[in-house]
């Protein structure tokens, strides 16, 4: 699992059951995704579905999962 940390909230890339990778803001899931890569793009091109981050065009956060924190749920500890 990935954490990001911004002004509105904090971006989690997390694994489900069936493999595929979502993308929350806090504890609102906004999508899908079939690499973890590309969640975090979602995040850096400001085309997450999520109106209060997409509307600032451009943004500094990183493209790829490069800048993410690694997380353990299991610890709640960043690795």
């Amino acid at each position: 699992m990935w954490r990001y940390r911004t002004d509105i909230g904090t971006f989690w890339i997390r694994r489900n059951v069936a493999g595929m990778y979502e993308l929350w803001l806090n504890e609102l899931l906004l999508g899908a995704c079939d690499e973890a890569d590309y969640a975090a793009e979602r995040v850096g091109n400001c085309t997450t579905g999520y109106s209060g981050w997409d509307c600032r065009g451009q943004v500094k956060e990183p493209r790829s999962l490069q800048g993410w924190a690694t997380f353990n749920l299991e610890t709640e500890h960043a690795i």
